[in-house]
């Protein structure tokens, strides 16, 4: 099975498995992203799950390998 076969089939239950797990480390990377205004690359953006929480001063791209995420 390839990598983005197994992330279509989890995606619809990806939130609800890893929030709570990795929350203080996405909340970690969120303290990476520059001061100023600027364009930001999400590589791996998955569900979205981090999109409420990203400051709004930047202007995101997001990338994922399935559309499913």
């Amino acid at each position: 099975m390839s990598l983005k076969h197994t992330y279509t089939l989890i995606a619809p239950f990806y939130d609800a498995m890893l929030a709570r797990a990795t929350r203080a480390a996405r909340q970690r990377s969120l303290t990476a992203l520059p001061t100023e205004p600027g364009r930001v690359l999400l590589a791996g953006v998955g569900t979205g799950l981090d999109l409420p929480h990203l400051p709004a001063q930047h202007h995101y791209i997001g990338l994922d390998l399935t559309h499913a995420m």
